[in-house]
């Protein structure tokens, strides 16, 4: 079988298009939790970290969210691994690009509970993420 110029060509625009697409798609960014120091309102903490999963009211009356946010990476992360999935692509004219599956997004799991004014109380995590996360940024909410 002869290879000629074009089909080298036409295996280049495709591999090359699949990495064009693959490192085009937005990154999660890193997620800054310190919204859930104590005393924040409960709107400005769903404001930034979105809809809880489940909206729940305590034994004794207090209001509790659990909540399930996507933790992303820091900018050199994301452009470390933008950078080696590209490299791979470019060696592999695109095929490992594609074949790859794409980065999942590391779960942060928490409850957030709140007084009477409804402003947070006290946060308890819930996954192995999370206490790590709230150990780093150092939160004085988390039980």
């Amino acid at each position: 079988m002869k290879i000629t110029v074009r089909t080298i060509s036409q295996i280049l625009v495709v591999g090359f298009s699949v990495m064009a697409v693959s490192c085009a798609t937005p990154k999660k960014r890193k997620v800054d939790f310190s919204v859930l120091n104590l005393g924040t309102d409960r709107d400005r903490v769903i404001a930034r970290l979105g809809k809880p999963e489940l909206e729940a009211i305590e034994a004794d009356g207090t209001k509790k969210d659990i909540m399930k946010v996507a933790q992303g990476t820091g900018v050199v992360a994301n452009a470390a691994a933008g950078t080696t999935r590209w490299v791979t692509g470019v060696g592999t004219l695109g095929i490992a690009t594609a074949a790859l599956p794409p980065r999942e997004p590391k779960w942060v799991e928490f409850s957030a509970h709140y007084n009477d004014k409804d402003q947070i109380d006290r946060v308890r995590a819930l996954n192995d993420r999370a206490a790590s996360v709230f150990k780093s940024q150092r939160l004085n909410s988390v039980e």
